[in-house]
């Protein structure tokens, strides 16, 4: 079973919502923008371990959290 990134993203970003409604219930701070990097990375991770993405896929998209910079700095 293969799917896109969209839907990857899709999922990421309801599971995100979802966490976030828990920690604001729970008087938790947000998830900040280095956690979602690393949840995205673990996320992709769990879907190639159990063979719903391939490596291929893991190694050609990017992770959407994280922070780049072109040029100057």
């Amino acid at each position: 079973m293969n799917i896109t990134k969209s839907q990857v993203l899709w999922q990421v970003r309801y599971n995100l919502k979802v966490d976030a409604m828990k920690r604001k219930n729970l008087g938790l701070k947000p998830m900040s923008k280095l956690d979602k990097v690393f949840y995205w990375s673990d996320f992709t991770e769990a879907l190639y371990r159990d063979q719903i993405i391939t490596q291929s896929q893991i190694d050609r998209w990017t992770n959407p959290y994280e922070f780049r910079t072109y040029g100057g700095i």
